[in-house]
């Protein structure tokens, strides 16, 4: 089974996404800020990770090129702010596999997991 990590701020999204993702079969780790999702990723290696471009005081832009250098698992971000092409583009530039802009629909979340797993 897959596992994927879940990194938001925001105990009802991250619940709501973990429910999700266990209906698709997914092994899920949640985490609501940036300490406790680098403990979960130095317990366990997780195939993805879904990460908000906020997660507290810390910016998901900087998680990303984090988790990249040190873990280089998959990320896809996810933002409640406009997804245009500069940021999709910055989005890739920093590693990141996909950027959904909420709200999201399931489907799109699942494609999104699918087209950044190995």
């Amino acid at each position: 089974m897959r596992r994927i990590l879940i990194i938001d701020d925001d105990l009802e999204i991250l619940r709501m996404l973990e429910r999700i993702l266990k209906k698709l079969d997914y092994d899920v780790v949640c985490a609501s800020g940036m300490a406790q999702a680098h403990d979960a990723l130095q317990a366990s290696p997780m195939d993805a990770i879904v990460l908000d471009l906020i997660v507290g005081k810390d910016s998901g832009w900087q998680a990303l090129t984090d988790i990249d250098q040190r873990y280089g698992t998959p990320v896809i971000l996810m933002t409640g702010g406009n997804v245009d092409e500069d940021v999709r583009k910055d989005a890739q530039l920093l590693g990141a596999k996909d950027i959904l802009q909420k709200p999201f629909t399931h489907e799109s979340l699942a494609a999104a997991l699918k087209a950044a797993l190995p």
